[in-house]
Order: C-alpha cells, then sequence, then structure tokens
C-alpha cells in the first residue's frame, strides 16, 4: 500500500513541504552568518550535526535494504526530523492527547469542541523564548514575553569590579 493510500494521507498532505519551513536547520551558511554571535548560532549548528549523526546511523542499518536505502536523502531525512519535532503532541487546554504505552504506534488526540470538516486547528507551542521558536518551529514573536538574551563574558578575576559587574548582569 502506498502512503498516499493510508489514512494518514490527509494529514501528511496538509504538512508543511520543505520550502515552506523556516526553522534555522535549513538556513543557508549567509543567513546562519546573521546570527553567529548569537547561542541559537551555535544550538543550530549543534542541531544539524546531531541530524547529520541519525542519518548516518540509519543509513547503515539500511544497507541490509539497499532498495530504500538510495531513496532515503539526507535533504528528505532532515524535512522529517524537523516535521517530526516541530509537531506539539502534548495536553493541552485545546485537547487531550491519549496514548497506550503498550501500543506506542497509536496515539488519539481529542478536541476541545467539534471542529468542521476543513476548519483550521490551533495548537500551543508553549512558553519559549524567540529563541527555540525559531530553531524548533521557523517563527518568532514580536512581543514575546518569554523571550531572553543569553549575555556571555569573561570578568577577570582579578578586576576589582568584579563582583559590581556581575551583579549589574544579574
Amino acid at each position: 500500500m502506498e502512503l498516499m493510500d493510508s489514512g494518514w494521507a490527509p494529514y501528511i498532505r496538509q504538512l508543511p513541504r520543505l520550502v515552506e519551513m523556516y526553522c534555522t536547520i535549513f538556513w543557508s551558511e549567509d543567513e546562519l552568518e546573521l546570527i553567529r554571535q548569537s547561542s541559537l548560532y551555535q544550538e543550530t549548528i549543534n542541531q544539524k550535526s546531531q541530524i547529520k549523526k541519525e542519518f548516518l546511523a540509519i543509513r547503515a542499518a539500511f544497507k541490509k535494504f539497499p532498495e530504500m536505502s538510495k531513496s532515503i536523502t539526507y535533504k528528505d531525512f532532515t524535512h522529517a526530523y524537523a516535521l517530526v519535532t516541530s509537531q506539539a503532541w502534548g495536553s493541552m487546554k485545546e485537547s487531550i492527547v491519549l496514548s497506550d504505552d503498550d501500543n506506542i504506534s497509536q496515539s488519539s488526540v481529542v478536541a476541545d469542541r467539534n471542529y468542521a470538516p476543513g476548519e483550521q486547528v490551533l495548537i500551543r507551542y508553549g512558553d519559549f523564548s524567540n529563541a527555540t521558536l525559531l530553531l524548533d518551529f521557523g517563527f518568532t514573536l514580536s512581543h514575546n514575553i518569554h523571550d531572553q538574551v543569553l549575555i556571555q563574558g569573561n570578568i577577570p578575576h582579578h578586576d576589582v569590579l568584579r563582583e559590581m559587574k556581575w551583579e549589574l548582569l544579574k
């Protein structure tokens, strides 16, 4: 059975295509250069490294299935990885996620009300900083009350104003 013939086909057709994903793992080198001085840059590099590591592990496992291994590209794997990690699955006010620990292949989501076919269903991403929202979901909020800035600094121990500087930074 083809994937698009499955019961999941309507859901899969609604998922963002690769060109519609704006997570920083998809940014070009020039775009990443714009955030080089932020902690988000290093988080992006770390995540890209983890994805590459997982892709190589899967490629090694698929050597036993040559017909499949040729069809799985790094680009497709990264897209799938981002789709999976960007989908929020957890209990929230709008819905309840039910899962069976004995059968991890199935979960059910119970909505807070009846939705009409084709009606947009919104999810709550959580209380995240803009860096986390951009890294994991590809967007930021202009007035994000959970935003934060990481300030890195090195105040030498022999600096007579060291304690005062630390207090100001706090």
